[in-house]
């Protein structure tokens, strides 16, 4: 019997400059139908201390590793010991907004308890909340056919865990649990939970605020996270297989695959040869169940003869694939220039930074409105926000813009902007597949 409402889930590392905010919004909430869970892993800064005193204050429950085992073991650890009806997953540098808890149970009871409750959050990216996705929903309880009509239809991704709240009940009865990998291991745990619920409701007042750091996991680079890729296209693969004959949710799954095959073409492309050698190396049992998948016509164009090739092979394969798209996305104008304005400064626009230069491309500067990447640098080239003011004519002779980012509607928006700021619509360009 399930003795609290809400079970909350905090795994911790490294976070003391943060961490004393996010337990305050916790329990200077009205609401205290709740149980709290800390997940220690192995902080090295102080975190620990402060979570033996906040066990002592609060008697919340604490889990202390004993070496880092990785945030996916961390949430799993207190999924196993949640004792709430719901739980909520809460990063330590995120905080609770006022009064959030008891706003969205009594919008959960009012709705005959749904499995899952998407709400909105603040953050500090832009846009500045999830207002531009839940806007395509009602108020009112969804069956998962018809949320997964209206994901497909306006082409929205929904990959973080803390944007959901989640049945206790539903996860442990299904045995949903994170894959240990270093990055986007909240991608296939929210599809799954997307696929397996019967009802969902949209909450579209904020419950908290999401804090994107540029030194926190989900920005590194390197062999690690090209195979959590890997391992999140091979789960994504087994629920394609799954739900063959379900029509949504194979529509939706054969997006979300071909978007995560160029994301991984990116990441692979900032990887070093020797890295992309031992990647292979690493990969080997992934790719060869992901070539049970080799008649699939929407992948053919990345995976195509995949009997007859290595791991290595499949590895370039994929990175020429978002090569050639980089390169294709020039082409869409006859326009004559020897410039490029980059916008998007995240990992997709770092690897077109990279690949264009490979190409003897002069890239004159970086744009990107987000503050957490004010005053930084990729491969030399500075990295600014738009200016306030419109372009001037000098600065923008012979350029031509490249926005990286996939999806469209991001593209028509930041296309608008430029057009106000005095840039030319037909040398726009949008880096897409």
């Amino acid at each position: 019997m399930n003795k609290k409402f809400f079970s909350i889930i905090i795994p911790i590392y490294n976070s003391a400059k943060f961490l004393n905010r996010c337990i305050k919004s916790i329990y200077a909430q009205k609401f205290k139908d709740l149980q709290v869970v800390l997940i220690n892993d192995c902080s090295t800064d102080g975190s620990q201390t402060m979570c033996k005193e906040y066990k002592k204050k609060f008697k919340l429950d604490l889990i202390n590793h004993k070496k880092n085992l990785g945030v996916a073991i961390s949430r799993n650890e207190g999924i196993k010991i949640a004792k709430g009806k719901y739980l909520i997953f809460l990063d330590s540098d995120d905080f609770l907004l006022k009064n959030s808890l008891e706003q969205v149970k009594k919008t959960i009871q009012k709705n005959n308890f749904p499995e899952v409750i998407l709400n909105n959050c603040e953050r500090n990216r832009v846009p500045q909340n999830y207002n531009h996705l839940l806007k395509y929903f009602d108020n009112k309880i969804y069956t998962n056919n018809n949320f997964f009509k209206i994901l497909i239809k306006n082409r929205i991704i929904l990959n973080e865990c803390w944007s959901l709240i989640i049945s206790n009940k539903m996860i442990k009865k299904n045995k949903v649990f994170f894959k240990k990998i270093k990055i986007i291991e909240d991608q296939g745990f929210v599809i799954k939970v997307l696929i397996l619920m019967k009802s969902i409701i949209i909450n579209k007042n904020p419950i908290l605020f999401h804090r994107s750091r540029l030194d926190s996991l989900k920005h590194t680079l390197g062999i690690e996270s090209a195979y959590s890729y890997i391992v999140t296209l091979e789960d994504l693969f087994k629920l394609l297989q799954k739900y063959e004959y379900s029509k949504n949710i194979k529509r939706y799954l054969k997006f979300r695959i071909l978007r995560i095959i160029f994301y991984l073409g990116a990441y692979i492309s900032l990887l070093k040869k020797g890295e992309i050698i031992k990647l292979s190396k690493r990969i080997s049992l992934s790719i060869r169940k992901i070539k049970k998948f080799k008649n699939i016509d929407y992948i053919k164009s990345v995976y195509s003869n995949l009997e007859n090739k290595k791991t290595l092979e499949i590895i370039n394969n994929n990175k020429n694939f978002v090569r050639n798209k980089v390169i294709f996305s020039l082409k869409k104008t006859k326009y004559k220039f020897d410039g490029i304005f980059i916008f998007c400064a995240d990992m997709l626009g770092e690897s077109a930074v990279k690949i264009l230069k490979e190409k003897k491309f002069k890239i004159n500067n970086i744009y990107d409105d987000d503050l957490i990447f004010k005053g930084k640098k990729i491969l030399n080239v500075s990295i600014k926000s738009l200016p306030k003011n419109n372009f001037k004519k000098k600065d923008i002779s012979k350029k031509i813009f490249l926005i990286c980012n996939l999806d469209k509607k991001f593209f028509f928006n930041i296309r608008s902007k430029l057009i106000k700021k005095g840039f030319f619509r037909d040398r726009i360009l949008h880096l897409s597949f």
